[in-house]
């Protein structure tokens, strides 16, 4: 606007609105072939080994990481507080901590994504966040079947197992198999059919429920412990005790769940709602056994995100949302004296989380959600932000140059240029501006 001022006082001609617009023109061009040829060159190749390693590199990077900050964190709130870790949770921490423990366990996941990139879709394999969910949920499953061969002061979890006649049954397996159905070789389990089918009433004759949720949990943990003890794994599974029947009974549970939850890393705590819980064990190939773990939850109208429900903000959502979680794991037997005599694999593993508002549609996260696109698309998002404003700088310039070229043409044939200063104060501007844009 002041080169305006300028050329119009000292009379010098106003270039050419024409000649203006092919300068900014060429200059657009030029960087829409810059960003084009950033945005190609930023994007992961997959069609080479290389690529494909890479992404491995980098999801198990991301998730090693992320359980190294989870567990510094932890230590330090600990020590602000005076508080030191014991048991269970020291043990666990250290494997993240211990820069060798974390070591091995890394080398673990890079061994079992190579193995997994063979069974998934190509959508799923160029997924990076597809692929750290993948390795966390089998991170977190492999210690829980390396706690079985490790004395109780080393354990990374508290898991207690029966003695006779249900020995080697998790306890937590007892507690959980009537919220859920489970299917043992073809055979359902539904405490819920049971229970309509009794006739009880919950609420008066609460000790005959409990007395059936005992004999009904009873029934399911012979039935499963003598379908695992009597087959090829369970015999090869023996040492001092069955460490087959030890793994599946804990996986079969919450905790099996709760590893689902924590390996998709998106932490929604939703608000009443219906929630379906399905558990089947059956037999894979020879020395294997299969396991299906799934939740969906439903129905509920909020939800909450964040780990801390006192640092959570509640959000409102329609019926219609669900949210699905699914995985096959696979239990092997090996006789193989140099190898753990069970090892453990998740075979498939899913997450669906669809959120909407009160009108249906779709409500967008910060958190990993949605195939793991949520966090990604706002990271590039917010990193792509300076691009976009250089994208539309030549445009915004041009329109500026114009809008300046056309003000100073419309000002030399008008009264405005003639007006001294104290004139143009006294003018009104709309007026003026109105006057000045008449061609």
């Amino acid at each position: 606007m002041d080169s305006a001022h300028h050329r119009l006082n000292e009379s010098e001609p106003v270039p050419a609105i024409g000649v203006l617009s092919q300068r900014t023109w060429a200059v657009a061009t030029s960087w829409s072939l810059w960003l084009r040829r950033f945005r190609s060159s930023s994007e992961p190749v997959l069609a080479t080994q290389a690529g494909v390693q890479q992404l491995v590199d980098q999801a198990v990077r991301q998730l090693f990481e992320g359980l190294f900050r989870e567990a510094s964190e932890k230590q330090r709130q600990r020590a602000a507080l005076g508080i030191q870790a014991t048991g269970a949770k020291a043990n666990r921490e250290a494997l993240y901590l211990d820069r060798e423990h974390r070591d091995r366990w890394e080398k673990l996941a890079r061994s079992f994504l190579e193995r997994a990139l063979e069974r998934m879709q190509a959508s799923e394999a160029a997924d990076v966040s597809q692929l750290r969910r993948h390795a966390a949920l089998q991170h977190f499953l492999e210690v829980d079947v390396a706690d079985l061969y490790l004395p109780p002061h080393k354990r990374c979890s508290e898991d207690t197992y029966m003695d006779e006649p249900l020995q080697d049954v998790c306890v937590q397996f007892l507690m959980d198999v009537t919220r859920g159905v489970y299917v043992v070789q073809g055979v359902r389990y539904d405490f819920e059919a049971e229970l309509v089918k009794s006739g009880l009433d919950v609420e008066h004759q609460s000790l005959e429920v409990e007395s059936l949720k005992e004999t009904f949990a009873f029934n399911v943990a012979v039935d499963v412990r003598r379908q695992l003890a009597e087959s090829d794994a369970g015999h090869m599974g023996q040492r001092c005790s069955n460490q087959l029947v030890q793994a599946a009974t804990a996986l079969l549970t919450q905790s099996g769940l709760a590893n689902i939850e924590r390996a998709c890393g998106d932490h929604i705590i939703v608000s009443g709602g219906d929630q379906e819980l399905f558990f089947e064990l059956k037999q894979g190939p020879p020395r294997c056994w299969d396991l299906v773990l799934s939740c969906k939850k439903s129905n509920f109208t909020s939800f909450m995100l964040g780990s801390r429900s006192d640092e959570a903000e509640v959000l409102i959502c329609a019926p219609s949302s669900h949210i699905t979680r699914f995985a096959l794991i696979r239990l092997a037997a090996s006789d193989n004296d140099h190898l753990q005599p069970i090892s453990v694999e998740v075979l498939d593993f899913r997450s669906e989380v669809e959120l909407q508002d009160q009108l249906g549609r779709p409500i967008s996260l910060f958190p990993d959600l949605q195939g793991g696109q949520g966090r990604a698309e706002l990271l590039v998002a917010l990193a792509m932000r300076p691009l976009h404003l250089l994208r539309r700088l030549p445009m915004r310039c041009a329109m500026r140059c114009v809008s300046s070229a056309r003000w100073a043409r419309a000002s030399a044939r008008s009264s405005w240029a003639g007006l001294t200063q104290n004139e143009r104060g006294c003018n009104d501007s709309g007026a003026v501006q109105l006057r000045m844009m008449q061609p």
